[in-house]
């Protein structure tokens, strides 16, 4: 019986301890733009009624593919603040970025503000864009043929906001 119990003991302790294998990747790139929009609600009300384009890019699905990307030559104008990440933070945010089967999605029903955008290259040559809305938990993908869907159910959030502040 000693005998049963101690296997039984390893067997579960070992397969506790396996990682959970990690999901493809959305984007393959070795550079990003991190652009941050700090205006408050009351601000941002204003500047939708007041610019079409500034709408499209804080609220709507601009661009829909990665091929429309005139407009984020004008994200300074709208008022976001451009950041270039360094190679660590990239790597780390490669890492975020994966297809994810597990965690529990719940589904926003808000109209997204997505102040984080991120212009994520390869070689110098733009692959894929990244809206994110912290307040509905949204988040909005351009240039991926991945599985985005449970993007957020284990905390992406958090992650890419600790790796921002590093």
């Amino acid at each position: 019986m000693k005998r049963i119990f101690f296997f039984v003991l390893v067997a579960v302790s070992i397969s506790c301890n396996r990682q959970k294998p990690l999901g493809n990747k959305f984007f393959d790139f070795d550079s990003s733009d991190y652009y941050s929009l700090n205006l408050n609600d009351r601000q941002i009300s204003k500047l939708n009624l007041e610019n079409a384009t500034a709408s499209t890019i804080i609220s709507g699905y601009y661009p829909e593919s990665i091929n429309e990307i005139s407009e984020i030559s004008k994200l300074g104008e709208i008022g976001y603040t451009k950041t270039t990440l360094n190679a660590k933070q990239v790597k780390e945010l490669s890492q975020i970025f994966r297809e994810n089967s597990n965690g529990d999605f719940e589904f926003a029903a808000c109209l997204p503000i997505y102040r984080d955008i991120f212009v994520l290259k390869k070689n110098s040559k733009i692959v894929g864009i990244v809206k994110l809305c912290y307040e509905c938990g949204q988040a909005s993908f351009r240039g991926t043929k991945a599985n985005t869907e449970n993007f957020g159910a284990n905390e992406e959030f958090l992650k890419i906001n600790l790796v921002l502040k590093r």
